[in-house]
């Protein structure tokens, strides 16, 4: 009895915090709890013994160290004794302490930028917890922060698919409260967005859109409209070869004219000029710069459906440009102009090359600039 009486101190020491806001005199006070817990072992007769339905051992002394250690920035001595929990658990998967350990030895190693060893923590606690939303959305902020949106999105998709089913069941059995229903809505709306930037930093442009478009019945705003409207027209670009121009990770622009190379018609000319085919997209109220990471609140005068949306047409422009890397000149081969139906409105003369200036701080000479970036010069 003695060591349980022991340990009970540590518990008080533990869950009764000291009345100061005193760093020092806190961690001492923990310091003490994690004593007494230690100590208890001391007068442990027997592997384990259970009294009041506690089972008492060194593998919730270790763990309950461990923890302690960890909620006053000790790393070492946290691992150290998380550690000695799963030593002592063996095989014993099954015991709830070997979760808790990994879990805790994931946590630390997280803080401290160990991010293969959290890693391997977090997939152990999963290969026996395989529904633990904490270790699965912790994991997966671990594979996206380190640009493995393959494994990252692995993981969304676990959460997405599991969040699915609790959904549906609430909604099958007609009795859960509107706050619930919201609350597993507002989580799926996010595993669905996950998703959709996944594919979108992997450029998979048409996958982001799909997943995008999934999110959107479960928050309406519109926000996510625009970003629809923006990743459908990335993704039709994309699909037929044409690349955004950028400057500062952003679309070089002339107002709401957002433009584009062709990858397959860049060239290297003999007196070392570049030959690019640009295009522009003239979007109309679409920010093509929009940042596709949001938080919106669902919106009441958001539409209900999008098909529309996704239909939507652009008018265009199409330039074939050569240029002269270091220099504010360039001939302008032709100029195209499209309507959004697709058909061609280019006015007399816009077929014949003209020698043209790019001025200081234009969207001319950004696009000059960018070119023979991508075409190495």
């Amino acid at each position: 009895m003695k060591a349980i009486f022991t340990y009970y101190k540590g518990m008080v020491k533990e869950f009764v915090p000291p009345d100061t806001k005193d760093t020092v005199k806190i961690k001492k006070h923990f310091l003490e709890a994690i004593s007494f817990y230690l100590k208890s072992l001391d007068y442990l007769e027997v592997p384990t013994f259970t009294w009041n339905n506690f089972e008492f051992s060194k593998v919730n002394v270790y763990n309950d160290a461990g923890r302690v250690y960890m909620m006053i920035n000790e790393a070492d001595n946290a691992k150290k004794y998380f550690n000695l929990c799963l030593t002592e658990l063996g095989e014993n998967t099954g015991n709830s302490y070997y979760s808790i350990s990994h879990f805790g030895l994931a946590q630390i190693n997280k803080y401290l930028g160990l991010t293969d060893s959290a890693i391997i923590n977090f997939n152990k606690v999963l290969a026996v917890e395989p529904t633990n939303l904490t270790a699965l959305s912790d994991l997966y902020g671990l594979y996206f922060d380190a640009g493995d949106y393959e494994n990252g999105f692995i993981i969304v998709n676990r959460i997405d698919s599991m969040t699915s089913l609790r959904y549906n069941d609430m909604i099958s059995r007609k009795d859960a409260s509107k706050d619930s229903l919201q609350y597993v809505a507002n989580i799926l709306y996010n595993t669905k967005m996950e998703k959709g930037h996944l594919k979108f930093n992997s450029k998979l442009y048409d996958e982001s859109l799909k997943y995008y478009v999934e999110a959107y019945p479960f928050k309406k705003n519109k926000k996510l409209v625009e970003l629809i409207r923006k990743m459908s027209i990335l993704s039709e670009m994309a699909k037929k070869g044409w690349m955004p121009c950028v400057k500062d990770a952003k679309f070089v622009t002339n107002g709401n004219e957002y433009f584009f190379y062709s990858t397959s018609e860049l060239k290297v000319n003999q007196d070392s000029s570049v030959t690019a085919t640009l295009k522009s997209i003239i979007t109309a109220d679409v920010d093509l710069n929009m940042v596709n990471v949001f938080q919106p609140e669902p919106d009441g005068t958001a539409p209900d459906k999008i098909d529309k949306i996704l239909s939507s047409k652009y008018g265009s422009n199409e330039y074939n440009w050569t240029v002269t890397c270091g220099k504010s000149t360039y001939t302008q081969n032709f100029e195209k102009k499209f309507d959004p139906s697709g058909k061609e409105t280019t006015k007399p003369g816009g077929l014949k090359p003209v020698q043209k200036t790019a001025g200081t701080e234009s969207f001319e000479l950004d696009l000059l600039k960018y070119l023979c970036r991508v075409a190495g010069i």
